[in-house]
């Protein structure tokens, strides 16, 4: 019991010193009070007495406890009369292990006939390392499972969070006045990548105008959705090339089915070939944009050509997860794991945004707790 009061304890002085509390505290007058009375009521850190509770190893962990409540209460109040204000960590990644260099003076498009899979991807993580590479160099910010996210500025993020959160608080917000297509071969998949580029911003942020989401954006964020653009209509054009055979543009598909099996192979953090679509994994933007690529309209027209790969795979051409149930990639000489996706990001911000602040208490009832889950 006096353990997990210590853990308690201390996730409240991370919330409040790291996680952006103080600054949640002094928003929030009501909040302010729950911490203050929770870290001075005497009651609501008594605990009964055992028989045990003379015991040396009772005392010590009992004392403990104490000195991480007066801590706790200094930073509740030292934070709160001036929070600390998080810059990011200067020059560090280039420090970091499993860090590495990526060569972003390539000019000429690689060759995708002439190129093996591993070095296809690792050309298009360039590319996109590039691309991530024109965000404001103020901070060097390594994502989860340290996925190199190059000089993304954590301003940028702060300011695309906070559009998002504002954009979710309007219940239609995220709702396109955009009718599909009525034939499915002509229907475009979506993505957040899309999405964005077509909803109107909320009334909340700007009032009326037609101009998309996606304009409101920071520049840096912009950029790496237009890079994701003009790679995959590149792609496109390789996949859908005219004058092209059949062998050949199966073999191009292949190439990018094999790619997206070694972006995946990449960022997983225990890869198994045979189960390489059902582990969890950051995705990649070699995945989004070869996926996305390969499951446009244009590419889909080609049935012969996925007929054909189908064939080589031993699988059925019925869904394009059903071709990757038996990759050809097995192991990647590689062990870096890839540019992270920015459609990825922004996913994982409105799936944050969408939690709920604060959760029901399952022992008092009327009592809400704060979801650390949401605001850590």
């Amino acid at each position: 019991m006096i353990n997990r009061r210590n853990e308690v304890l201390e996730t409240i002085k991370e919330w409040i010193t790291s996680g952006g509390g103080a600054q949640d505290i002094l928003d929030d007058s009501d909040l302010y009070k729950a911490v203050n009375d929770f870290l001075q009521s005497p009651l609501d850190h008594t605990i009964f007495q055992s028989v045990m509770f003379g015991a040396s190893p009772v005392e010590k962990a009992w004392q403990s406890l104490m000195e991480t409540k007066r801590s706790v209460k200094g930073t509740f109040i030292s934070q709160t009369m001036r929070p600390t204000i998080h810059r990011g960590l200067h020059n560090q990644s280039s420090q970091g292990k499993g860090t590495r260099i990526r060569n972003l003076s390539t000019r000429e498009l690689p060759d995708i006939d002439r190129m093996d899979p591993e070095s296809f991807v690792d050309n298009l993580d360039g590319m996109a390392s590039a691309a991530f590479s024109n965000v404001t160099q103020e901070v060097r910010f390594n994502i989860l499972f340290q996925c190199h996210l190059a000089d993304l500025s954590i301003q940028d993020l702060y300011i695309t969070a906070d559009l998002l959160e504002v954009q979710t608080s309007d219940r239609t917000g995220w709702f396109t006045s955009r009718d599909g297509a009525p034939m499915d071969e002509l229907v475009e998949i979506q993505n957040m990548y899309t999405h964005v580029q077509e909803i109107e911003p909320s009334s909340i942020i700007s009032g009326s105008t037609h101009e998309p989401l996606y304009r409101l954006l920071p520049p840096g964020v912009r950029s790496c959705i237009r890079a994701y653009g003009i790679i995959r209509k590149w792609l496109i054009s390789k996949i859908v090339a005219s004058r092209l055979g059949l062998r050949e543009r199966q073999a191009r598909i292949e190439l990018l089915m094999q790619a997206i099996e070694v972006a995946r192979l990449r960022n997983t953090e225990t890869p198994a070939s045979a189960q390489l679509m059902d582990q969890p994994c950051v995705r990649s933007f070699v995945e989004a944009v070869v996926t996305s690529a390969l499951l446009s309209v244009e590419s889909r027209l080609h049935f012969r050509a996925w007929q054909s790969v189908g064939l080589s795979r031993n699988s059925q051409c019925e869904s394009f997860s059903s071709l990757l149930l038996r990759p050809y990639v097995q192991s990647t000489s590689a062990v870096d794991s890839l540019t992270v996706d920015m459609g990825w990001l922004l996913e994982r911000m409105l799936e944050l945004i969408a939690t709920p602040d604060v959760i029901d208490s399952t022992s008092q009832e009327g009592q809400n707790l704060i979801n650390f889950d949401k605001r850590r």
